[in-house]
């Protein structure tokens, strides 16, 4: 879940579609 670490981080960037789709997949 690199994405979710790095709102965690306090980053403010968009995720991308890419990584979400990956994270829902696993």
């Amino acid at each position: 879940a690199d994405h979710l670490q790095k709102l965690k981080d306090g980053q403010a960037e968009p995720v991308d579609d890419e990584v979400l789709e990956m994270a829902a997949t696993v």
